[in-house]
């Protein structure tokens, strides 16, 4: 059940963090508000109906990920955008994931 759980939530990511994300929101994110809070906001949603789906969704939870992600992409998109700072984002996917296995087992 927990593997099962925490592959639901990693795709519920996959969708919402790059599917899910237009180019405007990619581009703008780190210079425009909206484009940053539609961004996480579409994330932090399909992530919360799969925590709700296995009944373990809590107002905390929502809090603790939208701002984890808010404040990740924030610093991620005030880094160049170059092979020299490739690893950002590993360092960006590394805090999402372990932002999932929080709210997978509290």
């Amino acid at each position: 059940m927990f593997l099962e759980t925490i592959f639901l939530l990693w795709f519920a990511h996959c969708i919402g963090d790059m599917v899910l994300q237009s180019s405007f929101m990619s581009e703008y994110k780190g210079k425009f508000w909206y484009p940053m809070f539609s961004h996480v906001f579409i994330w932090t949603m399909c992530i919360s109906l799969v925590l709700n789906y296995f009944e373990i969704f809590t107002y905390w939870k929502f809090g603790f990920l939208f701002i984890g992600h808010w404040l990740m992409d924030k610093w991620k998109s005030n880094t160049p955008r170059d092979d020299a700072h490739r690893w950002c984002m590993y360092v960006d996917q590394g805090w999402h994931f372990i932002q999932i296995i929080v709210v997978a087992v509290l």
